[in-house]
């Protein structure tokens, strides 16, 4: 078993390297063409107020009442990392703030406290942007994703759809007399844990190419953090695999690194 994983970690790695040192891609009509203002404007209005800002201390009110001047710059901002496909630093860079959990946990046990993330708010409306023409392409394309059995992270699903099937499965198998096996996998620090050279050769199997593929690679490839509590800021250290609490991207990313698993298990 190991022998065949790390095969397939090898062949992974050397199809992202392969792809990764191509210094021209195939161009994408869907996400190589420059950004537009009015496109940037439909995520701002998604924005909400009364959130905490990210280590360059800009809120979302900030960007929200900015007005047409500050969205301009946004639009000018975003269009040069297109052109340069290149990330921002404090974009790339996220605050972990640990809360206790309380319950007369130990406080000297890292897994009594629960990780909250804060990165930069021009950083997310990047990755709105971004996630908006990455749904557009799924669509022109026609294509399913994610699966119709994934009840995570998709709109009008979640835990209790989920629950009343497996309950009405449940219940239909009593009444018929019938055995049912289930089976329960927990996965624990999940988003924490997803192997980056894997999820980019999903990425792009999936049709995310070009330019935009080059900004995510670099944007999770290069990340960074620091931790802040009681008053008190470790140094900057980097993040080499997971997606990273906090970011507009991550959910969805997961749920494309696991749209394989339903695909076998279907």
């Amino acid at each position: 078993m190991t022998i065949l994983i790390n095969l397939f970690i090898w062949m992974s790695q050397k199809k992202i390297r392969e792809y990764s040192s191509q210094i021209r891609k195939p161009f994408n009509a869907f996400f190589d063409v420059p950004y537009t203002e009015d496109e940037i404007y439909e995520q701002i209005k998604t924005l909400k107020c009364g959130k905490a800002p990210g280590p360059d201390y800009v809120c979302n009110e900030h960007i929200i009442y900015g007005g047409n001047t500050l969205l301009k710059w946004i639009c000018y901002i975003f269009n040069i990392i297109l052109k340069c496909e290149y990330i921002p630093l404090l974009y790339r860079h996220g605050i972990i703030i640990p809360l206790y959990k309380g319950n007369n946990k130990d406080k000297s046990n890292p897994n009594s406290y629960r990780a909250i993330v804060l990165t930069s708010v021009f950083g997310k409306l990047h990755d709105k942007t971004v996630l908006r023409r990455i749904n557009k392409m799924l669509t022109a394309l026609d294509k399913t994703f994610p699966d119709p059995l994934q009840f995570g992270f998709v709109p009008e699903h979640g835990c209790i759809p989920a629950l009343y099937t497996l309950k009405e499965c449940i219940n239909v198998f009593m009444k018929s007399k019938s055995k049912l096996y289930v089976g329960f996998l927990d996965n624990e620090k999940a988003f924490d844990k997803i192997w980056h050279d894997g999820l980019f050769l999903k990425l792009k199997e999936i049709g995310v190419t070009g330019k935009l593929w080059n900004i995510l690679f670099m944007s999770y490839k290069s990340a960074s953090a620091h931790v802040q509590y009681n008053g008190l800021t470790s140094d900057n250290f980097s993040i080499s695999q997971g997606v990273g609490q906090g970011r507009v991207l991550s959910s969805w990313l997961f749920s494309l690194y696991i749209n394989d698993l339903i695909l076998l298990l279907s």
